[in-house]
């Protein structure tokens, strides 16, 4: 009991101790320094797979980036659709040999390419972009992902410092940016609004600041080339952005080398706007968690208590989804056998203790991301009205797609390298236009 009664001390007091590290941090925030006037060459690398109804609106993304030392590589994974046909009617390609391979060059864009590969998954996608690619730093990209226009010059500013080996930028979700009078978030896209802002304005800035950064997203990162290389790239798995991290950050344990989080760099994605496209993505989430946390297990294990990557990793990934299950089955069994009164008035003391901390958090998260990126006011005013949705029912969602995520990796190990990618929806290519300028 007293390993359980712990393990739920655990649970709970770490969050308060990211929230405070996140405000700490956000309170010393200096003045945002000026944009560095030499731009490095960035070779953005955008791997596609049946992407044919918004890779045009990548395409204008791409063209309208207030950077001008980039190039562009999109990397058609054997898609099944008009992907090709697509990218070959906005780009205007020309074919070229290229190391002992066919690659395309776009006429109307000279530093826009294509590589068109047989189906073969989104990290072997990556390898072969990483290959291609002319600049020393590479950034990786999701076809369904929209920059804002300055997203680079803030990346560039990162890369002065040597050391720094790898960055990541804050993900919003496009939805939270429709036109006032056309304002129709659903009530489950707000929720993910706010499970976005959490994670990258609290989570994310507390363990960068610990340098226990275990996830560069794969929406938007940056790397130098040679530590890609080093690490001998991406490993065909459902979370390439999580195993890439990890090899990186293993590989320079010992050294002076480090991997920001630059929250300035902002990035547009669309999110799932039904529970059965939420369910799936989360799934896969969790699926490639399992996976990078059974093939590092040994490096976790090993730096568990000498690395601030490894305790957060292991306890709050791991151990923390035990406690939430435990916790809920707890509550099952109280409501339906009320043991004695005592238990029953220290179920409603944790429950309420749990409850003021998670909106305490959620507030302190929106504090934070209003000092770096805004949302709109509405969508402020709708993610204040989804808090007790939140608090009460969010959380047994995301558990059981933990316990069922969990189940099926090892249920239908098949699957555990497919795209396995959402439905997409109109909303993202009529917001995608928003952005064409930022």
């Amino acid at each position: 009991m007293l390993i359980i009664e712990f393990l739920i001390f655990i649970s709970t007091i770490l969050p308060v101790f990211h929230m405070i590290n996140a405000l700490i941090t956000a309170f010393k925030r200096k003045q945002i320094l000026p944009f560095s006037e030499a731009e490095e060459k960035f070779s953005i690398l955008i791997p596609c797979y049946n992407e044919e109804l918004l890779i045009e609106y990548s395409i204008n993304n791409m063209i309208n980036l207030n950077y001008k030392n980039y190039e562009v590589i999109y990397i058609n994974d054997g898609s099944s659709d008009g992907t090709m046909e697509k990218l070959n009617a906005a780009l205007k390609l020309k074919k070229f040999y290229y190391k002992s391979r066919y690659v395309y060059q776009s006429s109307a864009y000279k530093n826009f390419y294509v590589i068109n590969n047989s189906n073969m998954g989104k990290g072997e996608s990556l390898n072969a972009g990483i290959k291609f690619a002319s600049s020393p730093l590479i950034v990786t990209l999701d076809a369904d992902s929209s920059l804002h226009k300055d997203a680079l010059k803030y990346m560039n500013r990162a890369f002065i410092d040597k050391d720094i080996v790898a960055a990541g930028g804050a993900i919003h979700i496009i939805q939270g940016y429709e036109k006032k009078q056309d304002l129709n978030i659903k009530r489950i896209t707000t929720l993910q609004i706010l499970d976005y802002i959490k994670g990258f304005y609290i989570y994310k800035i507390s363990l960068h600041k610990q340098n226990a950064t275990a996830i560069i997203s794969g929406a938007f990162g940056a790397f130098r080339k040679d530590i890609l290389m080093q690490v001998g790239g991406y490993r065909k798995t459902l979370g390439e952005d999580i195993d890439i991290t990890l090899k990186i950050q293993f590989m320079i344990k010992n050294t002076d080398k480090k991997i920001l989080y630059m929250p300035e760099a902002l990035c547009y994605t669309q999110c799932p706007e039904n529970w059965k496209d939420l369910f799936k993505q989360r799934l896969r989430w969790q699926k490639g968690f399992i996976n990078c946390f059974l093939f590092y297990k040994n490096q976790f294990i090993k730096n568990f208590l000498n690395k601030s990557l490894s305790f957060h990793f292991f306890i709050e990934s791991l151990l923390m989804g035990i406690t939430s299950i435990f916790f809920s089955i707890f509550t099952f069994i109280i409501l339906l056998i009320v043991a004695s009164s005592a238990i029953i008035k220290i179920y409603i003391f944790y429950l309420a203790v749990r409850i003021i901390l998670r909106e305490l958090y959620s507030l302190a998260a929106i504090f934070i991301s209003k000092r770096y990126n805004l949302y709109p006011k509405e969508t402020y005013k709708e993610i204040y009205k989804i808090f007790i949705l939140d608090i009460l029912v969010y959380p047994l969602f995301l558990m059981c797609l933990y316990v069922c995520g969990t189940f099926m990796y090892f249920w239908n190990s098949e699957e555990n390298q497919m795209w396995n990618k959402m439905r997409r929806t109109q909303n993202f290519y009529k917001m995608s236009e928003q952005f064409k300028n930022g």
